[in-house]
């Protein structure tokens, strides 16, 4: 596996890929809970057959671009929850270990399924089995938060259900409200923690907007990213919210570009400029900064309004200075 090369690796860089989410400050107890989550993961690794352990660890290192940490790929807010939003509560270790395991196998399974369907990573045997032992461990530790809090496994049926169901539908979204709507469904196995946690250690309320919070980052991460891979995403036919956001003209622009370079099995570099005046000049790629903006405003706003301070401030550092 010396050769394999990470999906995320940037080979082609635009103005649009150097856009990103302020640098969140970690505090050390954070780190901690970093590489918890990444233990939760190597201990997985550990459960397949000897032979294919460090094959498999290979992979993960260089999917993170040889850091040591998988977990490091993920931003710093759509974690850090299990530890900033728990501080102030009486958590038994083992609820935020099962907790902690059951979110780094959502995580993990997030991202994995979403480049073994896609094809941006090959299947073969052993990424189909580490899959199938992620998910198996992700269900029964998603069971065991529910037993350890008293509460019924519905939520759990709920959101694998509506992760599954969500990637089998292909129908394109009309606008951007209904396109951040469908990947929320699509982000839905990385939602249910936050809901079991805040719940069971808080009540209904809080963790339905701890839910809420995890989920305006992810669609911000969601809109982020669209913007980030244009260049990439004008070679598919997959509608991203950039598409989305242009205006008529704009929309022309994005076919010819995917048109051209179709043909030439590369990004044509006349159009692809053309384009990218199209996003500044349409008041796409203003828009689209606003929502993320919106979000995470929103999402800090509900922090401090439950006393998450540590959550409320990474949000409010996340959020993008030009």
């Amino acid at each position: 596996m010396n050769d394999f090369e990470s999906p995320l690796l940037i080979k082609h860089r635009t103005e649009f890929t150097a856009i990103k989410f302020g640098s969140v400050t970690m505090p050390p107890e954070v780190r901690r809970l970093q590489e918890s989550l990444n233990d939760s993961l190597i201990a997985l690794v550990s459960e397949l057959p000897t032979p294919l352990v460090a094959e498999a660890r290979a992979t993960l290192k260089a999917y993170s671009g040889g850091d040591q940490n998988f977990y490091s790929l993920f931003y710093v807010p759509v974690w850090s929850f299990l530890h900033l939003a728990t501080t102030d509560v009486a958590a038994s270790v083992e609820i935020l270990a099962t907790a902690t395991t059951s979110h780094a196998m959502s995580l993990f399974l997030h991202l994995w399924d979403d480049h073994l369907s896609d094809g941006q990573l090959s299947v073969d045997l052993l990424r189909l089995q580490l899959r199938t032992i992620a998910w198996q461990r992700f269900q029964s530790a998603s069971i065991a938060l529910c037993q350890l809090m008293g509460i019924p496994h519905d939520l759990v049926a709920e959101h694998f259900r509506r992760y599954l169901t969500s990637h089998e539908n292909a129908q394109r979204s009309a606008n951007l409200d209904e396109y951040c709507g469908r990947f929320s469904e699509q982000f839905a196995i990385c939602t249910l923690v936050p809901r079991l946690l805040g719940q069971g250690l808080c009540g209904v309320d809080a963790g339905e907007d701890l839910y809420r919070i995890i989920n305006n980052f992810a669609v911000s991460w969601r809109v982020l990213d669209d913007i980030q891979d244009a260049h990439l995403d004008v070679l598919t036919e997959n509608q991203t919210a950039v598409e989305i956001e242009l205006d008529g003209v704009g929309r022309e622009k994005w076919e010819r570009c995917r048109a051209l370079s179709q043909v030439e099995g590369r990004l044509d570099t006349d159009s692809w400029k053309e384009l990218a005046g199209a996003i500044h000049e349409s008041g796409c790629l203003k828009r689209l900064l606003a929502r993320i903006d919106e979000n995470l405003s929103t999402a800090a706003t509900i922090a401090r309004m439950h006393g998450w301070k540590g959550l409320a401030q990474e949000l409010e550092e996340s959020r993008i200075v030009l």
